[in-house]
């Protein structure tokens, strides 16, 4: 487990291992627009939690991709499952970089209502096309949005992954992120040199107010 406190952004940590075994007042899983808990995260949450958290996410479905749902946490070492919609059941699609950054306001938003204090997540969307850099900055986002800068006091969030490899790379990746306006400061140089090496590709000097 590393401690990602360089981020600025309350208790955060990084952990290696299997978020079914993870013990947590809510630990949150990856869902289909259904709620049908058959692979994946959600998979394992079921086999180790037992067919109930299954059914109680089932009957409060079809919902939109971007939702959240609570449901009990059966056999888990938990009080609840949180539900993050991030897939449409029928296309599979629907992961994308803004839902993580609203479901994790709504996470910490259910966190606050239930009276949670830890919560066990996966690295949403780090192994469903999106990658890992892209999985942590949008979390980071996230959390910046819901207004985690500086709470250090706030409700432990453990991230964990299951790939020894990947949790290895996550790392590092994680370790070399800013947070805040030095992370905003970053991408905003990294877009104004791209700018600036399109316009020399194009061949001229251009004025983008004449564009206005």
């Amino acid at each position: 487990m590393i401690d990602l406190a360089h981020l600025g952004l309350g208790p955060l940590f990084l952990v290696h291992g299997a978020l079914e075994d993870q013990s947590a007042d809510a630990i949150v899983t990856e869902a289909n627009s259904h709620l049908q808990m058959t692979g994946g995260i959600a998979g394992f949450i079921r086999k180790k939690g037992g067919m109930v958290i299954h059914q109680e996410a089932i009957a409060q479905g079809p919902l939109p991709v971007g939702r959240l749902v609570r449901t009990g946490a059966g056999e888990l070492e938990a009080e609840r499952v949180y539900h993050a919609i991030l897939i449409d059941y029928f296309v599979g699609k629907g992961m994308s970089s803004k839902v993580i950054v609203t479901l994790m306001g709504d996470i910490l938003t259910f966190a606050v209502e239930d009276v949670v204090r830890s919560i066990a997540l996966p690295l949403f969307g780090s192994d469903g096309g999106l990658g890992l850099k892209v999985a942590l900055e949008a979390i980071i986002e996230g959390l910046e949005a819901a207004g985690r800068e500086g709470d250090d006091e706030g409700i432990e969030l453990r991230f964990v992954v299951r790939d020894p490899e990947a949790y290895e790379q996550a790392c590092a990746i994680a370790q070399e992120l800013k947070a805040g306006d030095d992370r905003r400061d970053e991408e905003s140089t990294l877009a104004s040199n791209y700018l600036d090496e399109l316009m020399a590709e194009m061949g001229g000097d251009f004025d983008l107010t004449d564009l206005s």
